[in-house]
């Protein structure tokens, strides 16, 4: 296991430091030590459980949502009110979390078709990445895109949410687990990175 500082973390990763060869195939978790500043006396400890990348051209998502034939802009009805796009988000969006959210924001005219299929894009990709980013003993039982959510805090930065994450809150009285998410897009590419952490 790896402990180290933050100051220490910092050089690891601006490269000021040598790399050290890595070990074998089966690399264990990576702990990191953080200090946060040097008033605080609480230390945090993170271990790193998994890691999921997902990249994605939104055009992807927009041929499942919009469909082929030409809009018609005079009509009061929504091109996302098509029976494919209602099966589509209907089978990845989170019933309570999500769906609502994407409903309103095809109900109004004003919310350009554009930035309602990047959300849609985006959300798809973070929960790809979160699939990739758990153990395989857990991808069968947590695997599931409705089982699953992401929004953003009021600083507009993505937050996870999910069953697995309920349950672990349970079970232990606290919220020790984390899913870390980044999510960024240039014209059809959309790359979405989540980090699977404890806090020990």
């Amino acid at each position: 296991m790896l402990m180290a500082t933050f100051k220490d973390w910092l050089a690891i990763c601006q490269n000021k430091v040598p790399k050290v060869p890595r070990p074998g195939v089966n690399i264990p978790p990576v702990t990191i030590k953080f200090d946060k500043t040097q008033d605080d006396i609480r230390k945090v400890t993170m271990t790193i459980l998994g890691m999921g990348t997902d990249i994605l051209h939104i055009s992807r998502i927009q041929k499942l949502l919009l469909p082929t034939i030409p809009i018609n802009k005079s009509s009061s009805v929504s091109p996302f009110n098509n029976p494919k796009a209602i099966r589509f988000t209907s089978r990845i969006l989170h019933p309570v979390h999500e769906l609502p959210h994407y409903k309103s924001l095809i109900s109004t005219s004003a919310t350009p078709h554009q930035d309602i299929i990047r959300y849609v894009a985006g959300i798809w990709s973070v929960k790809e990445s979160i699939y990739k980013s758990l153990d395989p003993s857990l991808q069968s039982q947590y695997g599931g895109f409705k089982q699953w959510w992401k929004f953003n805090d009021h600083k507009g930065r993505p937050v996870i949410g999910g069953e697995y994450l309920d349950m672990v809150a349970a079970e232990h009285g606290s919220d020790k687990e984390k899913f870390w998410c980044s999510v960024s897009h240039d014209g059809d590419v959309l790359v979405s990175q989540v980090v699977w952490s404890r806090e020990s």
